[in-house]
């Protein structure tokens, strides 16, 4: 299986930033809404040869299926909050990527089936693992209001 690495480009700064952000035409970078980026390079390693390729953000839902992660297959994710069972596996999002990293959210989840209450956990499987095939999760924030 091949590995394949990203970066973000084009970065904008300041209010731009976060009208492009509010358009949906960048993603902030590291959560910043003053830092956004609209587009990531793509490189893969074929037979020891680097080979990348930029792509503006709203090109990534056409990428091919290898490259594209296996969101929601490889990676899992759960909320529970006051010590309540998790809910079912609630559904990822790729939101693009910055700093060489997905970004995956998961928006609108329904917690009215657990327990109600504010000290929040969650929960990350990585499944599917193997020596050509890592999962490395850099960064969780749960959010509600």
């Amino acid at each position: 299986m091949r590995k394949y690495y990203t970066r973000p480009c084009n970065f904008y700064y300041g209010n731009y930033a976060k009208i492009l952000i509010a358009k949906k035409k960048a993603l902030s970078l590291a959560g910043n809404k003053n830092i956004a980026f609209d587009q990531i390079e793509i490189f893969q390693k074929k037979r020891g040869i680097a080979q990348s390729k930029i792509y503006p953000i709203d090109k990534i839902k056409n990428l091919s299926r290898e490259i594209k992660a296996t969101i929601n297959t490889d990676i899992k994710a759960y909320i529970s909050r006051d010590g309540s069972a998790y809910t079912s596996a609630v559904t990822l999002a790729s939101q693009g990527t910055t700093g060489g990293h997905t970004i995956l959210t998961a928006n609108g989840v329904d917690l009215s089936g657990i327990t109600s209450g504010t000290s929040m956990r969650w929960k990350i499987e990585t499944l599917n693992q193997s020596a050509a095939k890592e999962t490395r999760i850099q960064a969780v924030s749960l959010g509600w209001s």
